[in-house]
């Protein structure tokens, strides 16, 4: 909802539209950070040992992604029918369109995030290989930036889908698992939890304030990855209320979800022409987004926890014992 063009009445263009809304899209990138973080808990040790076999590995990543995203192909298909678009379709279903450097997909096209997310599961094992040691991580993320500037400043592919450009997030994300032990000491301490927050406070506000943090050689990226390495050290190094409490465990069982059928959401809100019952255009686009929010978040509650685990048991009982 941070970009405009899809709403017909325009919000008035201010601080809060321009650089706190508009900037929203961005947290993709953080997801990127807390997708490797997850990943490293639950299979890190497991891939380093090979207790854990590709088939098992790679079919859990199909199973927790591709149903629902292949629900919202689906839904789009019906909607806008071509031959383009079942080609999209097609691509959008393998979850490897992420490989093809180019790729402009409007089918599902907040999908691009999933593409690049996948290729990261693919490239899981080597991620592993270069999170080997603490010091080999570091090099790694090194290396990673430069590739980052290179990508930016070289080959003109400055783009979030590129998994040379956002390296840095996941390796950030490995990192923060390396040292958990370390942080979690660390903010064990009143004195280190509470000035944690101001810190990570402080620098959201600055980043939001300050156009001139994003015109760093690295672009925003260097100031994304400061914040949310900061953050995210946060999270992980406090149980305090503010991120663990019943709403965020909620939502974060969904996120994924969410943001992969908020636009679909929106499509159906503008359909039945909910996007335009207001005048005025501010009071109008905080109608429109409550009504695309309250409509992902259910669409993908009742999708998730009734309608996927309906299926599958049905599927199974049409299997031969």
């Amino acid at each position: 909802m941070g970009n405009f063009s899809n709403i017909t009445l325009k919000p008035d263009s201010g601080f809060l539209t321009d650089n706190v809304i508009g900037r929203m899209g961005e947290l993709v990138l953080l997801f990127m950070m807390v997708s490797a973080f997850g990943m490293c808990c639950g299979y890190y040790e497991r891939m380093k040992v090979g207790a854990i076999k590709p088939s098992d590995f790679y079919g859990k990543r199909y199973t927790r992604v591709l149903p629902f995203f292949a629900l919202l192909v689906a839904v789009d298909l019906q909607i806008s029918p071509s031959w383009g678009s079942l080609a999209e379709g097609f691509s959008d279903l393998t979850l490897v369109f992420g490989l093809y450097p180019a790729a402009d997909i409007k089918v599902i096209g907040v999908g691009w995030f999933l593409g690049t997310i996948f290729v990261f599961y693919m490239l899981f094992p080597f991620f592993v290989f270069l999170l080997d040691s603490r010091r080999r991580a570091w090099m790694a993320l090194l290396l990673s930036l430069v590739w980052q500037l290179l990508m930016k400043h070289y080959y003109n592919a400055d783009s979030c889908a590129q998994m040379l450009t956002v390296a840095p997030y996941f390796i950030v994300g490995g990192l923060l698992f390396l040292y958990r032990t370390e942080i979690e000491a660390l903010f064990s301490k009143n004195l280190f939890r509470f000035g944690g927050l101001a810190f990570a406070l402080s620098l959201t506000a600055a980043f939001h304030l300050v156009p001139a943090l994003h015109s760093t050689v690295f672009g925003s990226h260097l100031p994304h990855l400061i914040l949310y390495a900061t953050w995210l050290a946060y999270a992980i190094g406090t149980t305090d209320w503010l991120l663990n409490n019943r709403l965020t465990a909620y939502l974060s069982g969904i996120s994924m979800e969410i943001y992969l059928c908020h636009m679909v959401m929106f499509r159906v809100v503008e359909k039945t022409h909910a996007d335009s019952l207001l005048s005025d255009p501010n009071l109008n686009y905080a109608l429109t987004f409550i009504l695309t929010l309250l409509g992902a978040i259910i669409f993908s509650h009742v999708t998730k926890y009734y309608l996927l685990p309906r299926l599958n048991f049905a599927a199974s009982k049409l299997k031969p014992s």
